[in-house]
């Protein structure tokens, strides 16, 4: 069902009172520079055209009539607003779909520190200002509270600090609050994508952060409290694509857990490289087998790629006597399990004595997917809306998310002490009949 993400984004795409200006980009009179109210009222009018007459179901987990008022109250605001304004609360009105896959792409510069569950690249804007200035930083949400996960050069000693606050923000407020700027299936999936958002300056200043003459200041706790100003320094080329971890070649690796149980990662499923993930699949099998040990799979990472070829993991498990076993077989997921991967672990939990590990999944098991990209005409931005259903196999499947057999918090101390939660769950896991 629909979450409270919701009435944050109607209220923020509602509000059109005079916001200062953006933390990290040029400082703007409070109304578009960049494009004129006219264009981007054009894109907006494109954008909603396209969800509505592309989507199966658009207003599946919206009303119509929400979607509705939210549209037009950004068609009044658009005059008040700056570009980047608008373009947070165009994200925003696509996001009140709840379907992860439809979604419009804000171009950041720096890839590296930047997180995307998509599998192509996003065309640049038509104009280079459409960029968002942003930190050299990325952030990563654990059980107890925000971590720094990398961070240019100069700052590097505080890889594995807790973020306390950020342009005197709390953490985890900042959090909550850029959700209203993401589109995500569920809350999980929403909150990993606001987590990706909190380095690019303009949503900073949309959630209140202020930004001083050095850059936005980080309190962190890292052997002590201290703070750190970060500065908006000149990311990449922008004729550079962008890239992020799921667009790479997929690492399908089999390696042993510290607990001595078969490890098979699989951070990509893609139909280039089918052969080898059937290969890295059986390789797992037989070695989980020959050692007479428990077969673990770790989708944590998985955004998805082709459903098709979900099928060479399940015909490799179903076919192990020794594997497909309660207590023999357990998968790793969490909020990046998403699309292709989602109808993955919807197979096995079908097919298979499979046992969950981790946290919730991304993604509604019954799903929207397959999208495809419609290029804004004045802006340029990339919109991609989602063009197929795909059943989880189960009759009214309202279900949020996949939930974990066993559900496991991560510490962010432990993980960047190289500690794993789920792996150890799943090694101190005993049977005790069904």
């Amino acid at each position: 069902g629909t979450f409270m993400r919701n009435l944050i984004v109607a209220a923020a795409i509602a509000v059109t009172g005079a916001v200062g200006s953006s933390a990290g980009d040029s400082a703007h009179a409070v109304q578009p520079e960049i494009l004129t109210v006219e264009d981007w009222q054009a894109d907006l009018a494109q954008t909603v055209t396209a969800l509505r007459e592309t989507h199966p179901r658009p207003f599946y987990y919206v009303e119509a009539a929400a979607f509705d008022a939210a549209h037009y109250a950004l068609i009044d605001a658009i005059p008040q607003l700056t570009d980047h304004q608008i373009m947070l609360r165009m994200a925003g009105l696509v996001g009140l779909l709840e379907d992860g896959h439809t979604r419009l792409g804000l171009p950041r510069l720096a890839g590296q520190y930047t997180f995307s569950m998509a599998h192509s690249h996003d065309e640049p804007p038509n104009h280079h200002g459409l960029y968002f200035g942003q930190l050299p930083i990325r952030f990563a949400l654990f059980d107890d509270g925000l971590y720094i996960d990398d961070i240019a050069g100069e700052y590097g000693e505080y890889v594995g600090a807790k973020l306390i606050s950020i342009g005197g923000v709390d953490a985890l407020d900042a959090v909550e609050t850029s959700r209203a700027f993401t589109a995500a299936d569920n809350a999980g999936g929403s909150r990993l994508i606001a987590v990706d958002l909190l380095n690019a300056g303009a949503v900073l200043s949309e959630i209140g952060a202020v930004a001083e003459a050095c850059g936005i200041r980080l309190v962190l706790e890292h052997d002590g409290m201290m703070d750190v100003c970060v500065d908006f320094g000149q990311a990449s080329d922008p004729a550079q694509p962008t890239h992020s971890a799921t667009q790479n070649d997929p690492d399908y690796t089999v390696s042993q857990t510290p607990q001595g149980h078969v490890l098979l990662t699989l951070d990509m499923i893609t139909s280039h490289h089918d052969a080898r993930l059937r290969e890295a699949v059986q390789l797992a099998v037989e070695r989980a087998e020959e050692r007479d040990v428990p077969l673990v799979i770790d989708l944590r990472n998985n955004t998805g790629g082709n459903n098709a070829h979900g099928r060479a993991v399940v015909l490799s498990l179903v076919q192990s006597a020794d594997i497909n076993q309660w207590g023999r077989l357990f998968v790793l997921i969490g909020p990046r399990t998403f699309s292709a991967a989602q109808t993955l672990i919807n197979e096995l939990q079908l097919y298979t004595r499979v046992l969950f590990v981790g946290s919730p999944s991304g993604a509604h098991p019954d799903h929207f997917g397959d999208s495809t990209k419609i290029q804004l005409n004045h802006s340029g931005l990339t919109l991609r809306v989602s063009r197929l259903h795909w059943s989880s196999g189960v009759a009214d499947d309202s279900r949020d998310g996949t939930q974990p057999h066993l559900p496991v918090g991560q510490n962010g101390a432990d993980w960047y002490a190289g500690r794993d939660g789920a792996l150890q769950a799943a090694a101190d896991y005993r049977h005790e009949g069904i």
